[in-house]
């Protein structure tokens, strides 16, 4: 099973089908973990001919990749045929699973095409910056210009160049209002067959509050100076790396890891499924909420005399390692399914500058300190 989820975001990833595609075909792989093996079933290719699906057609149809996976919703689909034959599933169950599959795009062909946008900020202050896309990733950097730009790359699948086109002039809406600058891509309602990345340039001499999000697609910032920084991803990893923010960063996403790397008072580090890592420049106090579902957490720490440091954190199957100094431990806990810790730099309340860590995980270890592997 987990070789064929794994085909299914590659797929993704290649850019055969779309999130919401890849999320039909994980529902079906899902809804068949429990099908008994053809012999328990009796024979179920038999079984999906009585049904009346022509299941390898599926198969011939799609590319290299779809191929591997028509045959494994192919097999899939048959054994539960014999169940529903069986009486064990109720009527129906095999025509709504193929017709909410909804493949039809996969054979449609892929069409490129690419925009630029580009401006300058004639105002002075914190510019207000809204990125968001679908099925594409975000890339922001800056440069040493006076210049904003933002490539749009928009991947459409359709059955002619012209359809393709028609659609590409829908996707994008661009405003700017001064400091406020608001880029967004949508689908249009009833259409799954596109997405649009976004890659964009700004000033490094200004400040931005930006907010960046996508549903399906990475997001990775690099050399922003802020004082809000947004981030979100419904799949996809999200990396900021030495980013300097002044007031709050918060980075999310519901499926891969967290990179971030610089300054903020304030960091809310947030995954469904994979580790995060947090490098914050040394000599600032700040508070670091750090929580993943499943994956490892790592928080590197420049420890300094002048820096006091409070640590709560807690993992379920794995340890917690800590490596700040001396403290004083509040609290500990260690038994089969839970590790906590909480400790505390003597002298905390006295230190110029003051770290706050609290780091969950329900499945990794904790490590927290200088440079620990």
């Amino acid at each position: 099973m987990e070789e064929e989820r794994l085909l299914v975001l590659q797929m993704v990833a290649d850019g055969k089908i779309t999130a919401e595609e890849a999320a039909a075909l994980l529902r079906a792989l899902d809804a068949t973990r429990r099908v008994p093996s053809d012999e328990e079933a009796g024979g179920g290719s038999e079984a999906g001919k009585h049904a009346g699906i022509d299941v390898g057609e599926l198969g011939r149809k799609l590319g290299e990749k779809a191929e591997v996976m028509a045959q494994v919703i192919a097999e899939r689909v048959e054994k539960r045929a014999t169940r529903l034959e069986e009486g064990v599933e109720g009527p129906g169950w095999l025509q709504n699973l193929l017709g909410g599959l909804n493949l039809g795009h996969l054979f449609a062909a892929h069409y490129k095409s690419e925009d630029t946008i580009s401006g300058i900020f004639e105002h002075e202050g914190d510019v207000q910056l809204d990125l968001s896309t679908f099925n594409g990733r975000i890339d922001l950097e800056t440069w040493n210009r006076p210049e904003f730009e933002f490539r749009v790359v928009k991947t459409i699948r359709a059955p002619q160049a012209e359809e393709a086109a028609e659609l590409a002039a829908k996707l994008v809406r661009f405003a700017q209002d001064g400091k406020v600058l608001k880029l967004e891509a949508a689908s249009p309602a009833g259409t799954w067959n596109c997405g649009v990345a976004i890659y964009g340039r700004l000033p490094e001499g200004r400040s931005y509050d930006a907010q960046l999000t996508t549903t399906n697609g990475r997001i990775v910032v690099a050399g922003l100076k802020a004082g809000i920084l947004r981030a979100r991803t419904s799949n996809g990893r999200v990396v900021a790396g030495q980013v300097a923010v002044t007031k709050h960063a918060e980075v999310k996403t519901s499926n891969g890891k967290i990179e971030f790397s610089g300054s903020s008072p304030q960091l809310v580090a947030r995954t469904s499924n994979g580790r995060i890592v947090v490098s914050p420049s040394p000599g600032q106090g700040g508070e670091y909420d750090l929580s993943t579902s499943n994956g490892s957490i790592r928080l590197q720490l420049v420890t300094s005399p002048d820096t006091g440091y409070d640590v709560e954190a807690t993992t379920s199957n794995a340890k917690i390692v800590t490596e700040l100094g001396e403290v004083e431990m509040l609290a500990e806990e260690k038994r089969p399914g839970r590790q906590h810790v909480h400790a505390r730099t003597r002298g905390f309340e006295d230190r110029r500058h003051q770290v706050l860590v609290r780091a969950k995980t329900s499945n990794g270890p904790i490590r927290i300190g200088p440079d620990l592997e």
